[in-house]
Formats: C-alpha cells, structure tokens, sequence
C-alpha cells in the first residue's frame, strides 16, 4: 500500500521547505517582499520605498525586526494563521550577539 501525504510532517526532509514555502507565501500575501539575496529574508516597504521592517526565517525560528508597535501587530497577524510563541527580545542569535 502507498500512501501520499497532504501534509510535511515534522521530521522528514522536505519540512523545513514546507515551513519556508508556507511561511514565505503568507507573508507576501501582507506586503511583504521576498530578498533575491536570501529566501530566508522579508522586507516589507512603506510608500517611500523605505525598508519598515524584516522577517528573517531560521527554521523553525523567526525574527521580525522592526519598531515595536509594528512588531506587534506583525506577530498578531501571524499568530492567526500560524501557532507561535514570542520568547522576548533578542540578545543572541545565529551565533551573533545583538545590542
């Protein structure tokens, strides 16, 4: 018996894809603009064309950087189509300390 799968299930090789390709396409359906540099890199613009903030996919982690309010109201956004869990501020990531 062969069964297909609907659904990446965590684990398996093709999950971090899933979760990149499913995470990416959510976040240009609400402004955001994916980097031709790194796939793992959002930016959402204002009018200007001025970068207001940046979504950085680290799977299975995120970072949103930008002013607090509009961190906020990023993270509702997503919380409503994903599960996530917001650990705080940022001290260290990817091996680089951040001030």
């Amino acid at each position: 018996m062969v069964l297909r799968l609907t659904k990446s299930l965590y684990g398996l090789k093709q999950s971090s894809h899933v979760q990149y390709s499913t995470v990416e396409d959510f976040l240009v359906a609400i402004g955001f603009v994916v980097s031709h540099v790194d796939r793992g890199l959002s930016l959402l613009h204002d009018k200007d064309q001025d970068i207001v903030a940046a979504v950085i996919q680290y799977a299975p982690d995120l970072l949103i950087i930008a002013h607090g309010g509009l961190i906020g109201c990023i993270m509702d956004v997503m919380k409503k189509r994903f599960r996530m869990h917001d650990f705080g501020t940022v001290s260290f990531y990817l091996g680089m300390n951040i001030e």
